[in-house]
């Protein structure tokens, strides 16, 4: 396992609309030295909740989890500082 050291969670809720269609709000993070934005908040078909990492131009993704077990840590430790329910970071 990563010591992916995330911190400083910040999360902005989507407006009504945008929820009813999945998308449940934004977060910002720190990744060690860097400061990532734009992350969307998703609620899957099935259940559940992801998150997708912005897309730039070309489709090319200029920053993303390294494989799928980074994305993972980053997800457990982001869900664990906002609390959805409320509306916001714990």
């Amino acid at each position: 396992m990563r010591d992916l050291q995330v911190s400083d969670v910040r999360f902005t809720p989507a407006g009504t609309e945008e929820q009813a269609r999945g998308l449940l709000g934004w977060v910002s993070c720190s990744v060690g030295f860097l400061r990532l934005d734009g992350i969307a908040v998703r609620r899957r078909l099935r259940g559940g909740r992801t998150l997708s990492f912005p897309k730039g131009r070309r489709g090319r993704f200029p920053v993303r989890p390294i494989d799928d077990e980074a994305r993972q840590a980053i997800e457990r430790d982001v869900f664990d500082d906002i609390d959805l329910d409320a509306g916001g970071v714990r």
